[in-house]
């Protein structure tokens, strides 16, 4: 297995349900191609765990409970412009899909997709497509 970044994405986690981020972190590290940067469950512990492991793609949820999501992401994007953002959702309000666009998410995804999907979708925006 080679250990270049071409072929090994790394993948940070931000959730603050526990059960879910370990689920995630688990899929993560089953997968030969995915590298598991580190999980946090809130914004500002994210917010040190992006600037010290600069992962190639983070699943954050949207709901957390030290502040928006969203405007963190904006703030992270502005400090690590080549981390791309999927944000995980309970909700699927359109003006969420809009305002996580606007603010430079690669992806919206409900969290009642299978974590197949949500995988797919990682290896997809960590290709570029957006």
């Amino acid at each position: 297995m080679s250990n270049s970044s071409s072929s090994n994405i790394s993948v940070a986690v931000v959730d603050d349900q526990i059960l879910v981020a370990e689920m995630m972190a688990h899929a993560i590290t089953k997968a030969s191609d995915l590298h598991l940067a580190g999980v946090a469950t809130n914004i500002a512990d994210g917010l040190v765990l992006i600037a010290n492991e600069r992962p190639n793609v983070v699943l954050i949820d949207y709901a957390l409970p030290d502040g928006d999501s969203i405007e963190a992401i904006k703030k992270m994007l502005g400090d690590s412009s080549s981390t791309h953002f999927i944000l995980l959702s309970s909700n699927d309000e359109s003006d969420l899909r809009e305002r996580a666009r606007e603010a430079g998410c690669a992806r919206v995804l409900s969290k009642d997709r299978p974590i197949e999907e949500v995988l797919a979708a990682v290896r997809s925006v960590a290709e570029g497509d957006v």
